[in-house]
């Protein structure tokens, strides 16, 4: 990117739109980082800037469909200070807390009851080898479990006023985000330890400061009834049963392709 301006790559950052015109695929997570502040996006260019360059020639992309850009509207500088504002920004701009705990029914987003069968795009993560994103779906990973699984993302707001984990000091949920412990012991009194598509590998290097005010706000969350049932649903080498259970469907010829599935 050395021929790249700092403004260049605050577009790209921001909206997924290259200089050349071409627009990214979605990743990075543009619905996220179109939020960000200008300040933010102007040190990660700057840090981009500063790398050595390294010659690796990239094989041109296949997409199932034509990646659409974003309209950036971060503010000029993050809030910051352990605050409901700073933890409102990192979830939207940084931290996907919502997009991974929330679901949609009937075209309405309920915040951070965690996943549900009625929505397959956000709060439910397919689970397998090499399986691609599907067009405007948030929530995805491959990660060792036995073939095919569904996981749908935990219910965050029993962990507000009057919530089953109201009593959950706001440590155990910092540690939580920061080393993947589960903010309950299982049942013999051990720490347990959380699915690995939470992002904690990442997060672990968080500020004090952001990871308490994230920590604040899901203590404030209003508890909603989420009854999802069994969270991980395994379905060994059987690809076509662990679609069905995400889409309520079986696969077109179309999904097969999409999937990369014969």
């Amino acid at each position: 990117m050395g021929s790249w301006t700092e403004d260049e790559i605050v577009e790209v950052l921001r909206t997924a739109r290259r200089k050349d015109g071409r627009v990214l695929f979605t990743f990075p997570p543009h619905s996220f980082y179109n939020h960000m502040a200008l300040e933010d996006a102007r040190s990660l260019a700057r840090y981009l800037k500063s790398l050595p360059p390294i010659r690796n020639p990239i094989q041109p992309r296949t997409l199932p469909f034509e990646p659409q850009p974003m309209v950036a509207d971060g503010p000029a500088r993050a809030p910051q200070g352990r605050t409901r504002e700073r933890a409102t920004y990192l979830m939207g701009a940084l931290v996907g807390c919502r997009e991974c705990h929330s679901h949609h029914e009937n075209g309405t987003l309920v915040e951070f009851a965690g996943g549900s069968p009625s929505d397959p795009f956000q709060g439910s993560f397919r689970l397998g080898p090499d399986l691609p994103l599907r067009q405007l779906e948030k929530g995805f990973a491959a990660f060792p479990y036995p073939g095919f699984a569904v996981l749908y993302g935990s219910n965050l707001t029993v962990l507000g006023h009057g919530g089953a984990l109201e009593r959950v000091p706001t440590e155990r949920i910092v540690r939580a985000i920061r080393q993947g412990i589960d903010v309950r012991e299982d049942e013999y009194g051990r720490p347990r330890p959380i699915a690995h598509v939470m992002m904690w590998q990442f997060y672990k290097d968080m500020a004090d400061v952001d990871a308490l005010a994230l920590a604040d706000y899901l203590k404030t969350l209003t508890p909603v009834a989420n009854p999802v049932g069994v969270r991980l649903k395994l379905f060994g080498t059987d690809w076509e049963a662990a679609f069905q259970q995400t889409y309520g469907e079986p696969p077109t010829p179309e999904d097969r392709a999409a999937f990369g599935m014969p």
